[in-house]
């Protein structure tokens, strides 16, 4: 059930008919209300206002506001395709998630089908005093709210079409679903450990269809088993392929008829491609996507691939933070569910800048300064996965550069991570302070993240 009801919120956040059909269903009411106000308040003289003054402020609307819609539309597809264009055709669930232009766009269509209502209940209505002055105050409030809206989206355009407001708008979606991960990385489960096997003894459910996890629910499958003494392990997390050969999860403890099977395949949402709606590693590989087009022949923008390593790096950070301040769920034992590997929650990210960007200095410098900071600020389960990704990117860029005093730069800056052996592991400049920092926000999160 929890499943359907995201599937279909998901489904009603991406229509734009729904505010203008709230637009039309107030027109409606307010012209109702104009026409029975005269029965229970009395004719003011002072407050009357003509019907002529009405009529003319709604043909007003209605004739300019559709012009304006089919302009913002033209606009908005404009942007949209500019800021695709220079990022990745991945970013577009993202891209076309902007809450303004979208309330832009319904608020003037609303505006005009509020005007087209309200000029049919003038001629076809009788109004008194007070039903005038009521239609009329509504009808000014939507003039300013419109004319309110056009300006701020005006300002608000001028900037979505730039590279760093979507890469803003990725981020922060992407520390999101972090921060919702690292707080409860198994739902209402249990967190497997790294390298889990499913149980021997149990039975798998498998999808009647190919395709891509966004998202299951704990509830739905406790809901599924009643309250039997089962376990169940969690196989397909948001973001595995799956077909009818691939288990969704596997089952024991109880027995599995075709209408339980049917009830747990459905606690799994299973879609043609991936989305973001769940899965912190997707918002992880836009990014990287958007660092690779920046880094290619044709683009040629190690600027941009820069900006995306420290803003992976504010992720991670920042998603650490957050989760501090999300409230834990309550666990059930009898789940147990497959982490997210810390390798695919990097790799995704920063394998594809250390290959593009070997050839340049400054990116492979800045990469290799990037995940040392980043591991002062991960819990120790990510050391290991860092240092992968450090000597990764630095064979490549031994390759790649031509001076030696290039690879120097490079190595410095990779420090410790490269020189493992040498060091048993740290950074010799790794002060007390900083190494009960990092404890410290490890025994946060350990808890949270995977082992």
């Amino acid at each position: 059930m929890r499943i359907r009801l995201k599937r279909f919120w998901r489904w009603l956040k991406g229509r734009l008919w729904v505010r203008p059909a709230i637009y039309c269903l107030v027109a409606i009411a307010t012209v109702t209300i104009a026409t029975t106000t005269d029965t229970f308040i009395p004719e003011i003289a002072f407050l009357d206002v003509s019907v002529e003054t009405i009529e003319s402020l709604l043909t007003i609307i209605a004739s300019s506001m559709l012009a304006v819609a089919t302009f913002a539309v033209s606009v908005m597809v404009s942007t949209y395709n500019a800021a695709l264009g220079r990022t990745t055709p991945r970013a577009f669930e993202i891209v076309v998630s902007d809450t303004s232009t979208r309330q832009a766009i319904s608020s003037f269509i609303g505006a005009f089908i509020f005007a087209m209502i309200g000029l049919i209940g003038v001629n076809f209505s009788y109004f008194g005093s007070p039903g005038r002055v009521v239609l009329f105050m509504m009808t000014l409030a939507v003039f300013l709210w419109v004319v309110g809206t056009f300006v701020y989206w005006i300002d608000h355009v001028t900037r979505m079409g730039q590279l760093r407001h979507t890469i803003e708008r990725v981020a922060t979606h992407v520390t999101v679903l972090l921060a919702k991960y690292l707080a409860n990385p198994a739902r209402m489960g249990v967190l497997a450990k790294s390298g889990e096997k499913p149980p021997q003894d149990g039975r798998p459910v498998y999808p009647r269809k190919a395709g891509i996890v966004i998202g299951y629910s704990c509830e739905d499958i406790r809901a599924a088993l009643g309250d039997n003494s089962w376990g169940v392990f969690v196989d397909a997390i948001p973001g595995t392929t799956v077909s009818p050969r691939d288990p969704l999860l596997w089952v024991r403890g109880v027995r599995v008829d075709s209408n339980m099977e049917a009830a747990l395949r459905e606690c799994f949402d299973v879609a043609p491609v991936r989305t973001l709606s769940e899965d912190p590693v997707m918002g992880m590989r836009i990014l990287g996507e958007i660092a690779e087009r920046a880094l290619s022949p044709g683009i040629n923008d190690p600027g941009t691939a820069i900006d995306i390593i420290d803003t992976a790096v504010s992720v991670f950070n920042n998603a650490l933070v957050d989760a501090q301040d999300i409230g834990k769920s309550k666990t059930d034992e009898r789940i147990r569910v497959r982490p997210i590997a810390p390798d695919d929650l990097l790799s995704t990210v920063f394998l594809t800048i250390g290959r593009d960007g070997a050839g340049s200095v400054e990116v492979a410098e800045e990469l290799q300064r990037s995940l040392r900071a980043l591991y002062y600020i991960l819990p120790v389960e990510y050391n290991d996965p860092l240092r992968r990704q450090a000597k990764i990117a630095f064979a490549y860029a031994k390759d790649a550069l031509q001076y030696d005093w290039e690879r120097a730069r490079v190595e410095e800056a990779g420090g410790f991570l490269l020189h493992e052996d040498e060091t048993n592991g740290h950074d010799p400049d790794l002060t007390a302070d900083k190494m009960q920092r990092s404890q410290f926000a490890a025994t946060q999160v350990s808890s949270s993240l995977p082992t």
